[in-house]
């Protein structure tokens, strides 16, 4: 079971990232405890108070993820939050836990408010990591799963430190650009090892749809042709950064593009070919050998529900996509009728000023 999380603030970005129904199959709201209607309304709140606080990081986000091989019940993610709120000592705070699922995956994500209100100070976040693995831990023998090692409290004695095959960065990436970053490692992996030299890799790449670039911080990046760019060093499965220097010793920095450079000619170039759209797959009644008619009926009984489960699961992630598009759009038509109030309010303000009146009466 991986956890992570961290303090922050951004009400809104973070209500609307979790209330993502175009990048999920399914979310679902299991708890929010406030008496806020909407989760913005929620997030923003308990970040208004950590304002009495000075403090800037009002919320604390954790994403709770089990191994794929594990089915959480109703009654495991209950305990799954308590524990780690309990380790990160936010006991007591309120809190919201959204549902999220993906591809048959289920993972959750929770939000508490850090201020506490009776000291009027934010709850430390100090060792949040080592409070993140003896949670992970502790559920993972209570729920009978296997250990994931990690780098602080689950670390294996006389075991390398694991490295996180993708960071926070390449997985943000990846939500913004749609790009599955394994595929995405797989296929340049694939390249370096058919290539016998830099050159040829770079050749290889091209061919792909991607440019090898001169990086700011690093010796070589990758640009795709949405302008997405990437370490290269980190793209290639089992090669350090000195081994990929020593590869590339043929390739001359200097006769590569920049980073605005490659953008620009990726821009330039036609766009490749897009994937069919995938329709819903309708599959075809089974063939049936034996003349059993209750076998018959059975068979086809199952048939028919599968179809159906799928039609529905369609159904479902089509309306809530057109829900989330109704929302953002009443977001945006909100926030403009905001700002516009607010800017008639200066301007009568402005107006007091000039004119000597102490009070000007608002009426709504």
């Amino acid at each position: 079971m991986i956890i992570k999380g961290k303090s922050r603030s951004g009400p809104k970005q973070l209500a609307t990232h979790l209330l993502r129904a175009d990048t999920n199959e399914r979310v679902e709201i299991l708890e929010l405890q406030s008496s806020a209607q909407t989760l913005g309304d929620a997030f923003k709140e308990w970040q208004l108070i950590a304002e009495g606080t000075k403090g800037k990081r009002g919320l604390y986000h954790a994403n709770i993820d089990p191994a794929e091989q594990y089915s959480m019940t109703a009654s495991q993610w209950v305990r799954a939050v308590e524990v780690l709120e309990r380790e990160l000592g936010l006991d007591g705070q309120p809190r919201a836990v959204v549902l999220h699922e993906k591809n048959g995956r289920q993972h959750i994500h929770v939000v508490w408010q850090r201020t506490d209100i009776d000291t009027m100070t934010l709850v430390s976040d100090s060792n949040n990591y080592h409070a993140h693995e003896r949670a992970s831990a502790a559920l993972e023998k209570e729920f009978g799963h296997d250990l994931v090692p990690g780098k602080h409290e689950k670390r294996v004695a006389d075991q390398p430190i694991p490295a996180a095959e993708f960071n926070h960065a390449e997985w943000q990436q990846a939500e913004r650009s749609g790009i599955d970053p394994k595929a995405f490692k797989d296929r340049v992996t694939s390249h370096y090892n058919a290539a016998d030299s830099g050159s040829a890799f770079v050749a290889k790449l091209d061919d792909d749809g991607l440019i090898i670039a001169k990086g700011d911080r690093r010796d070589f990046v990758i640009v795709d042709q949405a302008g997405e760019v990437y370490s290269l060093a980190r793209q290639i499965k089992g090669v350090t950064a000195k081994d990929l220097r020593d590869f590339m010793t043929d390739v001359q920095a200097d006769a590569l593009p920049s980073v605005a450079e490659a953008k620009s000619i990726q821009a330039e170039r036609p766009p490749r070919p897009a994937a069919e759209p995938q329709e819903l797959a309708i599959t075809e009644p089974p063939a049936m050998e034996a003349a059993d008619p209750q076998k018959l009926e059975e068979t086809l009984k199952e048939w028919h529900a599968d179809d159906m489960r799928k039609l529905a699961e369609l159904q479902h992630t089509e309306r809530a996509q057109a829900a989330h598009a109704l929302d953002v759009k009443f977001a945006d038509q909100m926030a403009q009728s905001d700002a516009m109030r607010a800017a008639a309010l200066e301007k009568y303000d402005q107006q007091a000023e000039r004119t000597g009146v102490s009070v000007v009466m608002y009426f709504e």
